[in-house]
């Protein structure tokens, strides 16, 4: 169904830019003949409801100092710049406040939803459970595999030291459902529940179970930290975070989806650099210990260096977190991306193949049968070069090429120069095309092309011609699938 799907759209998106990377990496062979970069699966990455999300106390700061224009222009930028005029006191006392809400929130969800679970005497001891003052970090998501919830847990000795640390108290607060069929993600969640009880951290790392989005706004509002370990590359986007952020809340994530992409070194914690390891028991071990020396090193340290009570470099991040995630990461900017990208150049496609009786539909089809039948005769006979090898940064290469194109019309394609830096296997990577123009047609149904292009970088460069058919009704030229190279 999806290579149907494919096939039959003009417009394929990721949702994220890394997940449009990984697309085009799953896909490629639909377009065999296209270097990978040039499939046309392009990405536009989600987006979250602001209004829906945001803490009623954050709301009204953001009425107070960025203007209500925030809730109508969610996507302007220049809007959520204005987080800056927010003072610190006021920002740090309203999150503190919803932390508060939260731990009251956990303990009464507790004796509610799993008191059979609690013996009489550790029915009292709930109400003690958590510190309303701790740097809280919050795990809420569908438990699946690659998701990693155990990643944080695999050391338990240096994980109690962290949680039990009298001056620098830090907990935890996981909530999230397994797929019924989904074996070894109920596993997970059942060897979590278990170290905790073992190690004796009850008190100090909960588990809400029947996760909903109550409890999911009551996180997102309430936590210091939002944790978010998958393997990369296996997270398409993910939006939790995304929500966590608007409210101020810190991501700290594995380079993967959205935050791959929102990550500034400012805005949060990332776990690693964007690595991904052939063996995914490697990738555990090296990224468990990643996160470890983040916590230690990194986390714990900065929440509770204080000035006047306030910790002023975390609210930094906070609002930095705030500025570059709250717009960008919008339902508002998502929806006029897709608008602009795809849904208004369809409309537009569609209402003229669809004019004077599709009359241009009938057409294009005519024409992709007459391109298919003929294109086995189509051939870069020659090609010269004239540049490249002596290349410089900002040197001109010229390229020539003589093309055989038999019955189709040089009206019907395009004739490239496709350039760039070659690796070690000789092939061209990330390359660019440049066209090439039609100078005069020769006997026999060839044709010469003549062009130039910039050398914009330096190392071993190398260029090659092709040729793909072309028509203004073709959204992208690789939609037919055909392209013809030089040998």
């Amino acid at each position: 169904m999806t290579i149907l799907a494919l096939r039959l759209s003009s417009f394929r998106n990721g949702v994220s830019k890394l997940h449009g990377d990984v697309a085009r990496s799953m896909w490629k062979n639909l377009w065999k003949d296209f270097p990978e970069n040039d499939i046309p699966i392009g990405s536009i990455t989600n987006g979250i409801h602001s209004l829906s999300w945001a803490a009623e106390g954050l709301a009204e700061l953001y009425d107070r100092y960025l203007s209500p224009r925030w809730r109508t222009d969610t996507h302007d930028n220049q809007v959520w710049n204005r987080v800056d005029a927010i003072p610190n006191e006021e920002l740090w006392r309203v999150h503190n406040r919803y932390r508060e809400r939260l731990v009251l929130f956990a303990r009464n969800y507790l004796l509610k939803k799993q008191r059979s679970m609690f013996s009489a005497s550790d029915i009292s001891q709930v109400h003690s459970y958590l510190n309303p003052d701790a740097l809280t970090i919050g795990f809420a998501r569908r438990f699946a595999t690659y998701k990693r919830a155990t990643l944080l847990f695999n050391d338990m000795a240096r994980l109690k030291k962290i949680l039990l640390d009298e001056e620098r108290p830090v907990q935890m607060i996981i909530a999230g459902k397994a797929h019924p069929h989904d074996t070894a993600g109920k596993e997970m969640i059942q060897k979590i529940i278990h170290d905790v009880r073992a190690f004796g951290l009850d008190k100090h790392v909960i588990f809400l179970e029947d996760y909903s989005i109550a409890v999911a706004r009551r996180l997102v509002k309430g936590c210091d930290i939002w944790l978010n370990t998958p393997r990369r590359p296996h997270e398409a986007s993910g939006t939790s975070g995304m929500k966590a952020a608007l409210n101020g809340c810190l991501n700290a994530s594995i380079l993967d989806g959205w935050w791959a992409e929102a990550y500034d070194g400012e805005n949060g914690f990332a776990i690693g650099t964007g690595e991904e390891y052939a063996d995914s028991k490697d990738m555990d071990i090296i990224e468990s210990a990643t996160l470890y020396e983040l916590l230690e090193q990194a986390i714990i340290p900065e929440f509770y260096e204080r000035s006047n009570k306030v910790p002023v470099k975390w609210v930094s991040r906070m609002k930095s977190s705030i500025k570059t995630c709250a717009g960008v990461f919008s339902t508002h900017r998502m929806v006029r991306d897709y608008t602009q990208k795809y849904y208004a150049p369809a409309l537009q496609r569609a209402t003229e193949l669809r004019s004077n009786n599709a009359e241009k539909a009938v057409a294009l089809r005519d024409w992709k049968h007459a391109i298919r039948s003929s294109w086995n005769n189509v051939a870069v006979a020659e090609v010269y070069i004239h540049g490249s090898e002596s290349a410089t940064v900002g040197s001109q290469v010229h390229v020539y090429a003589k093309v055989l194109l038999g019955n189709i019309q040089p009206k019907d394609v395009v004739v490239e120069a496709y350039h760039g830096h070659i690796n070690a296997d000789g092939l061209i990577i990330n390359g660019q095309a440049s066209s090439l123009d039609l100078q005069q047609t020769l006997d026999g149904g060839y044709y010469e092309y003549r062009g130039s292009y910039i050398c914009d970088e330096g190392g071993k460069q190398g260029c090659t011609v092709r040729i793909t058919p072309t028509h203004p009704h073709i959204y992208d030229n690789a939609d037919m699938r055909l392209c013809t190279w030089a040998r």
